[in-house]
């Protein structure tokens, strides 16, 4: 298969640096056509090239959704594509970032997905490993002196930390980030 992507020649780097600086119209027009062959361009041939593995891909636009935003920068310091079979890509200043997995799926695929992960839980004869699984690893955190953590059945936790009041009857310290989520429906 021939390649249509030759790689990023052109002075990408230095074009997203010069937006970071001056995130403005006036920038974005005066480098437009540095924008359209140093960054879109390749990334569009890869696109073309990924198509046959990876599906139809969705580029994203240099335009910044500022409606709710407090940052008003009109612009998008990278450029990033989503493929159809779950693939992302995107370039920046930094670098080049390649990723898999699903972001937003449809009720089959999400059904698909949460018998897949039940069936790993599941042992022998049907019966449920999810027992011996909670004891190994309390068993392990134990060693580290950490505590097992679990959640309401059905829904799993993001974060494994807890705050609770340094005294009683004190103030409770401002609670660790993390929350409940529900990927798949209870069993």
């Amino acid at each position: 298969m021939d390649s249509a992507f030759g790689g990023w020649k052109g002075d990408f780097k230095g074009f997203f640096l010069g937006l970071q600086l001056n995130n403005s119209k006036a920038y974005f027009e005066s480098h437009r056509k540095q924008y359209e062959n140093d960054v879109k361009a390749p990334m569009v041939a890869l696109l073309a090239d990924l198509e046959e593995e990876f599906g139809a891909a969705r580029l994203s636009r240099p335009n910044r959704d500022i409606r709710f935003s407090a940052d008003k920068s009109p612009y998008k310091t990278n450029i990033y594509a989503s493929t159809s079979a779950g693939g992302y890509v995107a370039l920046d200043a930094e670098g080049f970032v390649v990723g898999g997995g699903r972001y937003i799926m449809d009720p089959a695929q999400l059904a698909a997905s949460c018998s897949s992960t039940s069936a790993s839980f599941t042992g022998v004869a049907g019966r449920s490993n999810r027992g011996s699984l909670r004891r190994k690893l309390a068993t392990e955190s134990g060693k580290r002196g950490m505590k097992a953590q679990t959640s309401r059945r059905g829904w799993r936790v993001t974060s494994a930390r807890t705050s609770r009041p340094s005294q009683p009857g004190g103030p409770a310290p401002a609670a660790a980030p993390g929350r409940l989520e529900r990927p798949c429906a209870a069993r």
